[in-house]
């Protein structure tokens, strides 16, 4: 499984995603570089530092072919000086 699976994995079965039924949670980079490092080495044996996990979370958020393909779509927002990422599933 790449990092790229991994993210996507850890995103849409940690209840990160918005949609019509849930509120999702806003990610920021102290959760990516605690969680899903924490996430991809005890379930899937994923062993990588901080980061490279940050790193490949900043390839995942400008993939537009991804989020086409996972139909959903990447806001930035910005809790005083701390930025943060809601992911949207496209509601079409």
């Amino acid at each position: 499984m790449s990092c790229k699976e991994v993210i996507v994995d850890w995103i849409m079965s940690s209840g990160f995603v918005y949609t019509k039924q849930s509120t999702g949670k806003t990610i920021y980079n102290h959760i990516i570089e605690n969680d899903l490092k924490t996430y991809a080495d005890h379930f899937l044996n994923k062993q990588h530092n901080s980061e490279t996990w940050t790193r490949e979370f900043r390839k995942f958020r400008t993939d537009a072919n991804l989020h086409k393909k996972l139909d959903i779509k990447i806001v930035e927002t910005q809790k005083k000086k701390v930025k943060g990422w809601k992911i949207i599933r496209n509601f079409s």
